[in-house]
């Protein structure tokens, strides 16, 4: 099967059953009608060209040989997961060549807008290739890097690339529980913090378990101070500290932060008594999600943010799971009791005891604003009664958690009373809780008697099968109900709507008048983009002449330098035997002086002696000296005779010789006439 045979099988592999028979009995002409082809959302926009590209890239990554059954299923899973405006490869082992071959396959794509890409290892080298997509790309607006190993190098080369991004609204880069986390660092803090002063659109960021610490928190605030588009921050598992709670409390109110989570840092009481500071009174605060689970929180940073919350404080929802403070909740308690904008609190997994559920429940018979509550995984059994008879009478929460607690049959029975009697809960856990078959049948009939429970979790109880199926009857009936009258909540929400009529028309108008500025806007973009695409060619073609000239000069760089190279070499081989010559010559100077100053000495000490024996001589031999001195006048002349005799006696030679010459050439010619 080749590569075109294979995509088209692949492409109607998904089809429903009665299209594939039908296929089977239809003229061939009609095989290839649109009716066996994918809807848009279901097609994939790659070639197989560019599928077998990639694959090869993975196996390299992976040191795998290419396997053609391998192959065929690798094509497979991207029909699977690459359709629409999702292309999907998370934790499929893609690396660094994989990265390349991604930005290769999705350079001129279209119509991706989603890239999840989660758990790989394109580490630096292949974030970096990324980020030279995202630089010209204009469809993707969601981007999913979490535990690809990236650090700082790579963070910094995608953060510039988004400096010049104005379509990717979602970046997440926290990372997975395992290996191959993110560690930007401070260096990759520092170009998120140029990137958040400058981007229009980023409204989506994920910065959990990167260990940024608190100099990293302080880089990043600085981005965010004054930002108007980051909407959502995670940064969990940071070790952040209280350092980094003063950084992110300072710009709180000079941002449009709507969601702050910040679990797993142990910020402990003084970090939350900082945010509880920030928060206090403060109107101008967007905040209205905060998650600080996880954090070491004792009695005294409940006490700190419940009373934030009674005053002017702009939450809606709190989580504080797995926490340090047990059953001291009675400040949270009394704040339920008179704040009016909180809507979800969740306080999973912190050791409450009934103590703190009889609280909890007769504060929440008084309040009219909290729609959701957690109370899962804490040591709960008796207090579970105050909780069901506060639902008796609450009249707005609409989903209650009290799984993994101690509730026994008694407490079960309550919540059956409850479930008869209450008109706005929607959904309940209860599982892995300690009731039996006695609080499943009472269960069984209130839900049989309840119209508005749609999702009841009881697993995990000791229930017999009829009870269950009795429970899960009812929440079908519930359900269907539920979608049935979807029609008439429509048509009521239609009426109210036609009471603002008016103020709707009115904000028509506006945003009539708003698109019209901004098509505006669009034309002076489109135009100033034209001239810059215009620059940009110009610049294009400067950039190539200059790269031509470029590569000609460093040809002849090249060339110059391998000459230099040899005549450098050559250079010094010839140092190197100038240098041995040299030093073998100073050696021997060196011997001969330090022989000539041996010779020296021994000379000066014989001339000394010398002149010692002369001087002894002369007075001891006065007139030998003057026979010597009148002998050396007749030697003199002697001398000059003996001179003169050994001239003539040269002269006399020099004949002979010629003499001999002569006739030694006489006798040869001799010889050879005989």
């Amino acid at each position: 099967m080749n590569d075109e045979d294979l995509h088209s099988h692949l492409m109607t592999k998904h089809l429903s059953p009665g299209l594939l028979i039908a296929q089977q009995y239809l003229p061939s002409h009609l095989i290839t009608s649109s009716t066996f082809l994918p809807s848009k959302e279901q097609q994939v926009s790659i070639t197989p060209s560019h599928m077998k590209l990639l694959y090869r890239a993975k196996c390299e990554d992976q040191q795998l040989p290419l396997i053609k059954s391998r192959e065929e299923r690798f094509f497979e899973l991207i029909y699977k997961s690459c359709n629409g405006l999702l292309f999907s490869l998370k934790e499929h082992g893609l690396g660094e060549k994989s990265a390349e071959a991604l930005v290769e396959v999705l350079s001129d794509n279209r119509t991706y807008s989603i890239l999840e890409l989660s758990g790989n290892r394109f580490r630096d080298q292949g974030t970096v290739a990324l980020a030279e997509l995202l630089k010209r790309n204009e469809t993707i607006v969601r981007l999913d890097l979490r535990s690809n190993d990236i650090g700082s190098k790579g963070a910094k080369a995608l953060f510039s690339a988004l400096m010049h991004n104005v379509t990717l609204t979602s970046l997440d880069l926290s990372g997975l529980s395992g290996i191959n986390r993110n560690h930007i660092g401070n260096k990759g803090a520092e170009a998120l913090r140029d990137l958040l002063r400058t981007n229009p659109v980023l409204s989506h960021l994920n910065l959990a378990s990167n260990g940024m610490g608190a100099e990293g928190m302080q880089l990043l605030c600085e981005g965010l101070d004054g930002n108007t588009v980051v909407t959502f921050l995670d940064v969990s598992s940071n070790n952040m500290s209280v350092q980094g709670c003063e950084s992110i409390a300072s710009i709180l109110d000079r941002t449009v932060l709507q969601k702050l989570v910040m679990e797993r840092n142990q910020i402990g009481d003084r970090g939350v008594s900082v945010l509880a500071s920030a928060l206090e009174g403060n109107g101008t605060s967007t905040l209205s999600f905060l998650d600080i689970s996880h954090n070491g929180i004792t009695k005294n940073g409940v006490r700190q943010i419940a009373d934030t919350l009674k005053s002017d404080c702009p939450l809606k929802t709190l989580k504080m799971d797995g926490n340090e403070f047990g059953d001291e909740v009675e400040p949270l308690a009394s704040m339920l009791e008179v704040n009016r904008r909180l809507e979800n609190l969740s306080l999973a997994k912190n050791e409450i005891e009934n103590r703190g559920a009889k609280s909890l429940g007769l504060s929440l018979k008084e309040n009219k604003t909290l729609r959701k509550f957690n109370i899962s995984s804490n040591y709960i059994d008796e207090g579970a009664i105050s909780l069901a008879q506060a639902l008796m009478h609450n009249k707005v929460l609409t989903h209650m958690d009290v799984s993994n607690n101690r509730i026994d049959n008694n407490g079960g029975e309550y919540f059956a009373k409850m479930l008869k009697l209450n008109k706005t809960l929607v959904s309940l856990s209860m599982k892995q809780n300690d009731m039996k078959e006695k609080a499943g049948k009472e269960l069984a009939e209130a839900m049989r008697q309840n119209q508005t429970v749609q999702a009841f979790d009881f697993s995990y109880n000791n229930f017999e099968y009829k009870s269950f199926s009795l429970i899960n009857d009812a929440l079908k009936r519930n359900l269907k109900k539920y979608k049935s009258s979807i029609t008439d909540r429509l048509m009521e929400q239609i009426e109210q709507l036609k009471d603002n009529e008016p103020e709707l028309i009115s904000v028509n108008e506006q945003i009539a008048e708003e698109r019209r500025i901004i098509q505006e806007k669009l034309t002076e973009l489109e135009n100033a983009e034209a001239n810059s695409v215009k620059r940009q060619q110009e610049a294009e073609q400067k950039l190539a002449q200059a790269e031509l000239e470029y590569e000609r000069i460093t040809e002849v760089r090249k060339e110059a330098v391998k000459k230099y190279d040899t005549q450098s070499q050559e250079c010094a081989k010839q140092a190197g035997l100038y240098d041995n010559k040299v030093k073998k010559l100073e050696n021997r100077l060196q011997t001969e002086k330090q022989r000539l100053g041996q010779v020296e000495k021994q000379l000066q000490e014989k001339q000394v002696q010398v002149q010692e024996l002369k001087d002894n001589f002369k007075r001891d031999n006065k007139s030998l000296f003057d026979e010597l001195e009148i002998g050396t006048l007749k030697l003199d002349t002697v001398k000059q005779e003996v001179v003169t005799q050994t001239v003539e006696l040269n002269e006399l030679k020099k004949k002979l010789a010629a003499f001999k010459a002569a006739s030694k050439k006489k006798g040869g010619k001799k010889r050879g006439k005989k």
